[in-house]
């Protein structure tokens, strides 16, 4: 419509509940305070609806909103928050010598993904590292050997901003290290192996939104490079070596080292394209996240730095507000903030409704060799005497807690020179106080 633009969102709904059949959920999606509701089918398990268009003006530039599920019995999990503004150009650098051959990851990180996405690659040998724009780049695929300090420490910084780093074996052999991670020897297998097992889940080689899987079964390894070090493996080849990892650095932005190259003699990475295409714009849309004027987060520690000095337009969920409490940091609420020029949105962690249990059988298999016993109730039956026994001591444990506390603190003595007294020293009630503080 003339003077109307559209907000397109694509969103992925999980269902733990037993019934088989789809159901028809009602949703409300509130952008910048306007409230418009849609009915959605789910499946259950995990749901994919694509394409649901919001009605915007058209001199909106950006904005903020949320997905509103029904009321149940967990309000906490009903709500998700979001921003949008325009995307910015998704900014690359290879970082290759002049005898490495760049061109594959040219090729692939220069073409889009979709129409609407504007990408650019440049390609720099180590000696000139000093060209990089490090406020407007995304990503950098390193396959030089892995730097020193002082760039070592310009690439920590990069990462610290929310940027991704991509590194690929060198053919020198050097003991420096990046955040605790290091190259290894050489390996070399003749007959070529496959990827034994991958996260699917999450991070670079998850599924598609479609579901499918990513062809990592289709890929031969033929010579790779030991990773040594502390990281999180999201692929390994047969045999035990790690393919794909990512470095376990703090701030927002990641860091990967991959074993082996698209190349003849390497890998079949190069023919069979879709694994690296999905792998490098993964990794670049990642890093181009923090580049834009509407960002979006999870709660928790690494988002302190976001958030800070920004006004708060809404915290919480459905129903219960939940304004920042004094003593407690922002970046531990769900919600939306705003700056004179960004957005932030923070959500709940995905783990955080991640429920799993586990079975008595392997419950006796990871506690071997303790003196442990399992106790179990179903809400059917009347109350068991050893479940009213704990019950019992779990007050009595309470009672004996809070008895400790007021045990504790100062006992205040007469005033003395118009100064009250304690029989503490001075040094007990700072680190009383302490303690109550750090609770």
């Amino acid at each position: 419509l003339e003077g109307q633009d559209e907000l397109f969102l694509d969103l992925r709904l999980k269902r733990t509940d037993a019934d088989p059949e789809q159901v028809s959920i009602p949703l409300d999606f509130v952008v910048n305070g306007v409230r418009t509701s849609r009915t959605v089918k789910a499946a259950r398990g995990e749901s994919f609806v694509r394409g649901v268009t919001i009605p915007l003006d058209k001199s909106l530039d950006r904005g903020w909103g949320w997905v509103e599920l029904p009321a149940d019995s967990n309000p906490a999990d009903n709500i998700f928050y979001f921003v949008f503004a325009p995307e910015p150009e998704r900014r690359s650098v290879v970082v290759a010598p002049a005898s490495r051959n760049a061109a594959p990851f040219r090729c692939a990180l220069a073409a889009p993904p979709a129409p609407s996405v504007h990408t650019s690659v440049s390609v720099l040998t180590p000696e000139r590292k000093s060209e990089i724009d490090w406020n407007r780049t995304a990503m950098i695929l390193y396959l030089a050997p892995l730097p020193r300090d002082p760039f070592a420490a310009e690439l920590r910084r990069f990462v610290e901003k929310g940027r991704t780093v991509f590194f690929l074996p060198p053919p020198e052999n050097d003991e420096t290290g990046f955040l605790g991670i290091r190259w290894g020897p050489w390996r070399e297998e003749s007959g070529g192996l496959g990827i034994a097992q991958w996260r699917n889940d999450a991070d670079l080689l998850r599924h598609t939104e479609s579901g499918a899987a990513l062809p990592l079964a289709d890929l031969k390894i033929f010579r790779c490079r030991s990773i040594l070090g502390d990281f999180r493996v999201l692929a390994r080849i047969k045999g035990g070596t790690p393919f794909l990892v990512r470095a376990n650095a703090d701030g927002p932005g990641a860091v990967y080292f991959c074993s082996t190259l698209p190349e003849s003699g390497f890998s079949n990475l190069a023919r069979n394209g879709v694994v690296l295409y999905a792998m490098l714009h993964r990794a670049l849309a990642a890093g181009a996240e923090s580049l834009g004027a509407a960002r979006l987060f999870s709660c928790g520690r690494r988002a302190a730095e976001l958030v800070s000095g920004l006004k708060p337009i809404r915290l919480g969920f459905p129903g219960r507000p939940s304004p920042v409490v004094s003593g407690t940091e922002p970046c531990f609420h769900a919600g939306i903030f705003e700056g004179e020029d960004s957005l932030v949105a923070l959500n709940r962690p995905p783990r955080e409704d991640d429920v799993k249990t586990v079975s008595p059988e392997r419950l006796d298999q990871l506690l071997a060799g303790t003196d442990h016993h399992l106790i179990l109730e179903r809400l059917e039956e009347t109350g068991p005497l050893a479940a009213e026994i704990w019950k019992t001591f779990l007050i009595l444990a309470a009672i004996a807690l809070f008895a400790e506390a007021l045990l504790s603190l100062p006992r205040h003595g007469p005033v003395r020179g118009g100064k009250e007294q304690t029989d503490y020293p001075i040094t007990r009630v700072s680190r009383i106080r302490k303690e109550k503080l750090t609770i």
